[in-house]
């Protein structure tokens, strides 16, 4: 009896013996198959993602961000508990859908990612506080949330987004100088503050942070001189010191530095992808309107043409990027500004053709990207028909646009780019009185039933 139960005792030894070394192989496999989803995650929202990003493709960007979330959802539900470095990829995969939420208008739904993606990587910043992957991240994610700030002309809440991204990229340089993402993430880190800067109306301050900017790029190209996203990065940065330079009143350089990227973004040897032409044709935009100011029409119209061009070809790679839509419908009212030999008719038909294609149900645009595309439509319908003569409609359009911006100054009070054309619309009417009180003075008061005045009266 003895001897069976030893016996039984040993038996059931082995049998937990071999369950637990079968246990053991099977917890080891599942975890080799984690690490292996994991690290293809990895460079899934890491490196991958960056290529995605800097071809402008944030259609691909969306896929891969939500299979990837699928996977931490999964992991989450289960009682493993994650790793640091899937803390990390959860945190790059919510700022990555944060990011293009942004870019297709959905804005609630991108600073609910980027600050639940804030949360899981600064988690990990307190393990990891020398990580180069990690940092570039959380600086992403703080230029994301600034940029958020930024569009609504909020400047004060922009700047601690806007410094912290500075911060964290100032340190990655610090731990790696001679590192590439090191160096350019330090420099969007500079142009940031700059725009800012420039918003602010601190001119000096804007160039001082552009030239910095432009010299970190200029270091990143000799690593790697055939990279177009640098080449891209590098016009970008010229454009924005043309701006700079227009605002401290130097109209030929800014013309003279448009030009010049414009003709190293078009040289044969590079090949179009959508970042490239979105700066081209913003490019394009702004020098059709120094040329507006210089009243060179023709000019500003061809220079308007070819950037409606450039922005429509990226549009075909990327249809549901709200901003490139929004660009698109600029450029029609920049086209609607400088259009010449116009009837009352034809400033009427056009104008009602562009607000019919601006509230299709099919533009993909915010509500009040519509508002605010609509509101300066109005103004230029309104200063075409000042030049026509007709009162009454000049008199109603100016109104309509003087109420929308009115509107928007009181959203974003700190928007100079508001106020001037509340100014613009305004100046209008006062033209329209002052020519109304003019024909009166004269005896020339206009009968009732007459909707036309001479402007030069």
């Amino acid at each position: 009896m003895r001897h069976g139960t030893i016996a039984t005792l040993c038996l059931l030894t082995v049998m937990a013996l071999t369950m637990s070394i079968k246990s053991y192989n099977a917890e080891q496999q599942a975890q080799q198959k984690r690490l292996a989803a994991e690290n293809l995650l990895g460079f899934m929202v890491g490196e991958f993602a960056d290529k995605l990003r800097s071809i402008g493709r944030m259609d691909l960007l969306d896929g891969i961000s939500n299979k990837a979330l699928e996977y931490f959802t999964d992991f989450n539900n289960s009682s493993t508990l994650q790793s640091t470095e899937a803390m990390l990829q959860h945190g790059q995969t919510l700022t990555a859908m944060g990011e293009v939420a942004y870019s297709r208008g959905k804005i609630d739904e991108a600073s609910a990612a980027l600050n639940a993606g804030r949360s899981q990587l600064e988690a990990v910043l307190e393990l990891q506080p020398t990580n180069l992957e990690l940092l570039k991240t959380l600086g992403a994610n703080a230029f994301w949330l600034g940029q958020i700030q930024y569009d609504a002309s909020n400047w004060q809440g922009t700047l601690p987004e806007f410094e912290r991204y500075y911060q964290y990229s100032e340190l990655m340089y610090e731990l790696a100088p001679d590192n590439l993402d090191a160096i350019m993430e330090l420099s969007y880190a500079t142009s940031s503050l700059g725009s800012l800067a420039m918003k602010q109306q601190q001119f000096a301050v804007a160039r001082e942070n552009f030239e910095e900017w432009l010299r970190l790029k200029l270091l990143a190209q000799t690593k790697q001189p055939e990279n177009n996203q640098l080449l891209a990065d590098s016009a970008n940065t010229r454009s924005w010191l043309a701006s700079a330079s227009l605002s401290e009143g130097n109209i030929q350089l800014a013309i003279d530095t448009h030009r010049q990227l414009q003709a190293e973004i078009l040289a044969p040897q590079r090949a179009h992808e959508p970042y490239l032409l979105h700066i081209l044709s913003s490019s394009y935009q702004k020098l059709a309107e120094v040329l507006i100011y210089q009243g060179q029409t023709a000019a500003a119209l061809e220079a308007s043409t070819q950037g409606q061009n450039a922005i429509l070809q990226a549009i075909e790679q990327d249809p549901e990027n709200s901003r490139w839509q929004r660009n698109k419908y600029f450029f029609t009212h920049q086209q609607f500004q400088l259009a010449t030999d116009l009837t009352i008719d034809n400033v009427m038909q056009q104008l009602n053709e562009l607000l019919e294609q601006l509230n299709a149900p099919d533009a993909k645009l915010a509500a009040s990207h519509r508002k605010d595309i609509s509101a300066r439509l109005w103004l230029v319908a309104a200063s075409h028909f000042y030049t026509l003569g007709a009162v009454d409609l000049t008199q109603h359009y100016a109104d309509m646009a003087t109420e929308t911006f009115s509107e928007f100054i009181e959203q974003q009070a700190q928007n100079p780019i508001y106020h001037g054309l509340l100014a613009d619309s305004q100046l209008i009417l006062a033209k329209v009185l002052k020519a109304q009180q003019n024909a009166n003075a004269a005896g020339k008061a206009l009968p009732a039933d007459n909707t036309t005045f001479s402007p030069d009266s």
